[in-house]
């Protein structure tokens, strides 16, 4: 689908009625993201390798964010979240199916990772970053075993910010009891010594605005 300026997807949905985007009323779907950074304009020979790439998978998306303008005013290291200046945009790669097979999700799996692979060369590099939402599994997950703070992961999705946050998570959660598969890891050494943060105590971090102000209070705390 494509959105022209002031058309809303509910306006574009009523002016053509048969045309419905992937959400609606598939509740079973299934669905594989990747994502990358670019931060030089792709010339145009590799656009048309990208399209030839799209067109030989037949169900791929690719969707460009971009990014530049109040983003790039906003130093890298002034929250936890690092892409801002020096990327044009952001890429996600994405596709959804419904048959529940594993033959079948395999293959939708192989395809972003086929385009992904064709990106290579156009995109971030040391390290290739990646959007923390999207949640992919393919660039490592944590073991939780003593090396676990050098997971890859870490650093595409967190670049030079990654050390800050690993010190916020050994003084906030010292026992790693929060956790999932790509959540910060905790120090290896745990010698962080008091860890003081300012004007946070008394938040009630069920709330939204208050969870960010939060983890930013922290983030800005530790050096």
């Amino acid at each position: 689908m494509i959105l022209l300026p002031g058309l809303t997807t509910i306006r574009v949905l009523k002016m053509v009625p048969n045309l419905k985007p992937y959400w609606f009323g598939n509740s079973t779907m299934f669905l594989k993201r990747k994502s990358d950074y670019v931060q030089n304009a792709n010339p145009r020979e590799g656009l048309e390798i990208i399209w030839k790439k799209m067109i030989e998978l037949g169900e791929m998306g690719l969707v460009f964010n971009p990014y530049r303008g109040k983003m790039a005013q906003i130093p890298s290291d002034a929250t936890p979240f690092p892409h801002r200046k020096g990327n044009l945009f952001k890429a996600r790669y994405s596709v959804s199916w419904k048959d529940p097979s594993p033959a079948a999700a395999q293959n939708f799996l192989n395809q972003t990772r086929e385009l992904h692979s064709c990106m290579t060369p156009y995109v971030s590099k040391n390290p290739r970053s990646a959007f923390l939402n999207y949640r992919d599994l393919d660039i490592g997950v944590n073991s939780f075993g003593k090396n676990s703070f050098q997971e890859v992961y870490g650093a595409k999705y967190f670049n030079d910010n990654l050390q800050r946050l690993v010190k916020v998570k050994t003084a906030v959660d010292p026992e790693n009891f929060f956790r999932n598969e790509q959540s910060i890891p905790v120090s290896p050494s745990k010698a962080l010594g008091n860890q003081t943060v300012k004007n946070i105590a008394y938040l009630d971090v069920s709330n939204k605005q208050n969870c960010m102000r939060f983890y930013t209070t922290i983030f800005n705390n530790i050096s």
